[in-house]
């Protein structure tokens, strides 16, 4: 996965743990959006998955 995904992921997720949830979506989607090819993309949507505890809202 290219860095400035990564850094995008890394961002929903502080969003995420600070209570900015949908801005946290939005970065996650942004990052979706950048990917280039079908491999990338599917890296992205498990990370998102491994990580959708810190997504979910109370």
């Amino acid at each position: 996965m290219r860095e400035h995904i990564r850094r995008l992921l890394d961002q929903a997720v502080a969003m995420a743990r600070q209570g900015q949830v949908t801005e946290a979506v939005s970065c996650g989607e942004a990052a979706l959006f950048r990917a280039v090819g079908r491999t990338e993309r599917e890296e992205i949507e498990q990370w998102l998955i491994d990580h959708a505890d810190v997504f979910h809202q109370e």
